[in-house]
């Protein structure tokens, strides 16, 4: 079996640090619980003003290991793939543009910080100072997490998109479906159809619809029970090209696109007939966020206007009856679910206000408690943030890498007047 060395200078094991430590400043964010709901993870600072992946027992807070992915590096996205494993996706920091590029590189760790290591990557076949170890096999690819297997506690969905000069592309490959083992890195291809742009996953792990380059826009196909894509039954209206996809159940799949010339909405398209129906009820804006299940359907919609709520969607089932518990807990507040056991017992939830950035929660669906986290981020006045806060943000200049402007992006004061108010 393929062995990963340890982590090099790209990636550090770290000391691991208090949750209140770490939740001091904007880099904290990216909550997620283990399949068990025993663990917590977060991205947090790291050494050097990188970021870092910490790990916490639940709910007492325990710090239990950390892992820094480099100073100019950030974390896009993680999954728990396992109770104990956890998948990352990277950007770097290009120094001279100041923002994160995707390089492709995705990291695997165990929940205490240790077997680090690049499991996916232009960078995963060097070999490791002083051994004759080497990581998985050198992908010239873009790597991206899709997620994870619930059934499978060794291996995570990730679409690889191959790098511009690869040949490939020339052969008008757009991206492939992969099994990553987090654990070796050797991946296994699950046929995708030519030209593909998007797959949408099922919540069975297994794809069932994808969306590909045509001659003009984009055509969708679904899988069959033969594994083979057919084209999807078009319905009334066939979707528009900035259709983008939400998801999928046994019957159907999810998109937001618009209708009727209105602006976009949530909807399901049944995946025999092709009917098409809108899903969210507000017709005057589009959602701007969708909870989904994990590897499911959606289970409520959010908008914005004319204040931060949510709606709860038809057949949300335990999802929705938390989201639904939830509500009335902390009434008149925008609650958000980030992250649920595998059971949907336990749920990491972000609960806000009009007026500041709002705190984290650990919910026990099972025994009705709610459990304060951690507060978010604060470095604006109350009285500042208006109309919904948003998640706080650190920038660069171009060629300055050394100074970092942090701040919120928020509505002004008097906004609620305008419905197309503007942004700071």
């Amino acid at each position: 079996m393929m062995q990963l060395g340890p982590a090099t200078e790209a990636s550090a094991r770290a000391a691991p640090v208090a949750l209140s430590v770490a939740a001091q400043g904007p880099d904290f964010n990216q909550l997620r619980i283990a399949p068990d709901g025993g663990t917590l993870s977060a991205v947090v600072p790291g050494k050097d003003g990188g970021k870092g992946l910490a790990f916490y027992t639940l709910p007492d807070l325990r710090p239990l290991g950390r892992l820094d992915v480099g100073r100019y590096s950030q974390i896009r996205d993680h999954v728990w793939v396992s109770n104990d494993r956890v998948l990352i996706e990277v950007k770097e920091v290009v120094v001279y543009g100041g923002a994160p590029v995707n390089t492709g590189q995705l990291y695997a760790v165990n929940k205490d910080g240790s077997a680090a290591g690049i499991v996916y990557g232009y960078a995963a076949g060097e070999a490791v100072t002083g051994t004759r170890i080497r990581g998985a096999k050198t992908s010239r690819a873009w790597g991206s997490i899709v997620h994870a297997l619930p059934e499978d506690p060794r291996h995570a969905l990730i679409l690889e998109e191959p790098f511009w000069d690869d040949p490939r592309r020339r052969d008008g490959e757009r991206i492939s479906l992969m099994k990553l083992d987090v654990l070796t890195g050797e991946k296994v291809v699950i046929p995708a159809p030519p030209r593909c742009r998007h797959v949408i996953i099922g919540p069975d792990g297994v794809p069932k619809v994808a969306m590909v380059d045509a001659d003009e826009g984009y055509s969708w196909l679904v899988r069959g029970e033969d594994r083979a894509w057919h084209p999807a039954p078009s319905g009334a209206e066939p979707l528009s090209d900035i259709a983008v996809p939400m998801g999928a159940d046994e019957h159907a799949f999810y998109v937001i696109d618009s209708v009727d010339e209105q602006p976009e909405a949530l909807i399901r398209v049944d995946l025999t007939t092709g009917a098409k129906t809108v899903v969210s009820s507000r017709r005057d804006q589009v959602p701007y966020f969708v909870y989904r299940r994990p590897g499911g359907a959606p289970a409520a919609v959010g908008y914005e206007w004319p204040y931060p709520q949510q709606e709860v969607l038809p057949d949300a089932g335990a999802y929705g009856e938390a989201l639904e518990a939830l509500s009335v807990a902390f009434p008149a507040k925008l609650v958000q679910v980030v992250s649920s056991s595998a059971d949907a017992r336990f749920h990491v939830v972000w609960v806000a206000s009009d007026r500041e950035p709002g705190s984290w929660y650990l919910f026990d669906k099972a025994a009705g408690q709610v459990v304060k986290l951690i507060d978010a981020y604060k470095d604006v006045a109350a009285t500042q943030v208006r109309f919904g806060p948003r998640e706080a943000f650190t920038v660069s200049p171009p060629g300055s890498p050394d100074l970092v402007l942090t701040g919120y992006l928020t509505f002004p004061a008097g906004a609620e007047e305008r419905r197309a108010a503007p942004t700071v």
